[in-house]
């Protein structure tokens, strides 16, 4: 089987990272031709080239440009005799579907949809569109519902596929030595915050939750490990660190190339944000045998079982979120047994190795 993974984007966040994940994994480990195509000096152009990925590049991503990259793709699709295009951004639908009209190979057209659905697409415009898609994979089950109520395609075309992250390399005690090693020593329970520094990441009101708790707990240390993205945002958190005095209790340390790789070195990992579409920080902490919080919202729902597999905090709710982390230093045991049974959840429905399993599969039943 040939396939070919399609992602026109200049940007690098979660969903190209999967892009680049299907295309580098599907080339080194699998049986079947893999390639993507990507926005030329585009950070997934670089990033492809870094992991030796075939791949091939679209000059534009205009308006202008569609249906040129159109003919380009279809050529492209020929030439390598391509089984399968699989889309992951919205905005390439127009190019995807021109591109297997204009191919004059039999192929299937999958789309990956990332995002939450906000809109009907059953208006004649939209229709055309998403009736030429052959299978329509959301990421999680609220995500399937949406697309049964609002994409023009039966039931049957619309699967669900959670997104799977690796199992955690053997963790050395040394990393946490040397991640914290300028901190002074006493006594830290180590609130873990692994997002980009952006207000929708809701780090303000973690600072809003630890200046509640400081008081009584002072041994409870926050650390935002992230990438400033947006800088006004990021000086703001630090001005509202000095005026709440948690200088000496939040941390900033910044980007770290292996997030992964540090999560069991704190007590709990916590998503801040108040709506997610999937939140995959919390299944990689779960793996990682590391209790988690997150916000009653969006797909955190479906992998966080309060109580069971995690805590979860009123949206956007600082006390709430508060509270949830008092119960988690306060409560050894149950502490404990949410990261258990956490892991247990999270190695069953969120590992790597079964979602591409899963989609390997799908590929097979749709060309079938």
């Amino acid at each position: 089987m040939k396939i070919v993974q399609l992602c026109i984007s200049e940007s690098l966040g979660g969903l190209e990272q999967v892009f680049e994940k299907y295309t580098r994994l599907f080339h080194q480990q699998s049986k079947h031709e893999s390639l993507g195509v990507v926005l030329q000096h585009s950070a997934l152009h670089q990033r492809l080239q870094q992991d030796g990925v075939p791949f091939y590049t679209l000059p534009s991503h205009s308006a202008l440009e569609v249906l040129p990259n159109a003919l380009r793709l279809a050529r492209l699709l020929e030439e390598c005799e391509a089984d399968i295009l699989h889309m992951h951004l919205k905005k390439d639908l127009t190019t995807a579907v021109l591109a297997k009209m204009f191919c004059r190979r039999k192929l299937k057209l999958l789309y990956t949809r990332h995002m939450h659905i906000a809109n009907s697409k059953k208006d004649p415009w939209h229709r055309f569109f998403y009736q030429k898609i052959d299978l329509y994979i959301t990421i999680t089950e609220q995500m399937r519902q949406e697309a049964l109520r609002f994409i023009p395609l039966p039931a049957n075309a619309i699967k669900r596929l959670y997104t799977g992250v690796k199992a955690p390399e053997q963790f050395h005690q040394d990393l946490c030595r040397e991640f914290f090693q300028h901190e002074p020593s006493g006594e830290k329970f180590r609130v873990g915050i692994f997002a980009r520094i952006d207000p929708h990441k809701g780090q303000h009101l973690v600072l809003q939750a630890a200046a509640k708790l400081k008081k009584k707990y002072p041994q409870l240390h926050y650390y935002m490990v992230g990438l400033a993205t947006d800088e006004s945002y990021h000086q703001s958190l630090h001005k509202i660190t000095e005026q709440e005095g948690l200088t000496d209790v939040v941390h900033f340390p910044g980007f770290h190339k292996y997030p992964t790789a540090i999560m069991p070195c704190f007590d709990v990992v916590l998503l801040a944000s108040a709506h997610e579409t999937f939140g995959l920080v919390l299944p990689e902490a779960m793996r990682a045998g590391v209790a988690v919080i997150g916000a009653d919202a969006g797909g955190v729902q479906e992998i966080i079982d309060h109580n069971d597999t995690g805590l979860l905090f009123r949206p956007g709710d600082a006390d709430d979120m508060a509270e949830k982390i008092e119960t988690v230093y306060l409560q050894q045991d149950l502490r404990q047994k949410l990261a258990k049974q956490g892991k247990e959840k999270a190695d069953r429905l969120f590992s790597e190795e079964a979602h591409f399993a899963e989609l390997e599969e799908l590929y097979h039943q749709v060309v079938s």
